[in-house]
């Protein structure tokens, strides 16, 4: 009976196994399909903002000076430099943050720390990813009994994020406005969570207009107040 019941045990591991392997791949797919999605619809729109882009353009436009009068013609200038400095910052800031992490990595003697400084960087285009990724490798580290270069590699990490989303990101990020942390942060969250990927560029670009609008306005109500206390 024994030799029976052993085979019994392994057909059925070899179920479980097969079973958790089918949802994995199922899942898989199914994120696969959605990031296939999110690439069609960016190209269809890319095509038609390239093939009707002086129509939409024009329209933005007349809009734009019924909405907000001479203050959309220095509006508008911005949102092309707003759009570039956002793409160009986010890029530059993760490329950095991979590079410098991934030193840290090497001199804390973590593994293939060139494919994980890599990885890092594609991570930091994502709101917490840096921290995240230097956490679990600083983990790795304590568990593996290397608390020194672990702890070292978290507070690496912790200062170059502290500086970079102090200094770094809010000067590259958003171009003329000069985005502040907070909104930020908030337009990377909000436009991942609504828009997925895209939102990465579009979330902060929104909140990078929606600053200059918030500035513009209570640059008007300020001037008229200064001027009749003249």
């Amino acid at each position: 009976t024994e030799p029976h019941a052993l085979s019994d045990l392994v057909v059925l591991l070899s179920g479980e196994q097969l079973g958790n392997i089918y949802r994995w791949l199922l899942a898989l797919g199914s994120r696969a399909f959605h990031l296939f999605l999110i690439l069609v619809f960016m190209l269809i729109t890319l095509f038609f903002v390239y093939k009707d882009g002086h129509l939409i353009a024009a329209q933005l436009d007349q809009v734009g000076e019924s909405v907000l009068g001479e203050r959309w013609e220095r509006f508008s200038r911005m949102v092309p430099a707003t759009v570039s400095s956002t793409v160009i910052g986010m890029g530059l800031v993760a490329i950095g943050e991979g590079v410098v992490l991934g030193t840290a990595y090497w001199i804390a003697g973590v593994p293939s720390p060139v494919a994980l400084g890599v990885l890092t960087g594609f991570m930091a285009l994502i709101p917490g990813g840096a921290p995240l990724a230097f956490t679990l490798v600083s983990s790795y580290l304590v568990a593996t009994g290397d608390v020194f270069q672990g702890v070292g590699l978290f507070l690496w990490g912790s200062i170059e994020l502290f500086i970079v989303d102090k200094t770094i990101r809010p000067t590259l990020v958003g171009g003329p406005i000069k985005l502040p942390f907070l909104p930020t942060f908030f337009g990377l969250i909000g436009g991942v969570t609504t828009m997925g990927i895209v939102g990465l560029f579009i979330g902060p670009v929104l909140m990078a207009m929606l600053v200059a609008i918030w500035r513009e306005w209570l640059h008007s109500l300020t001037v008229p107040r200064a001027s009749s206390d003249g």
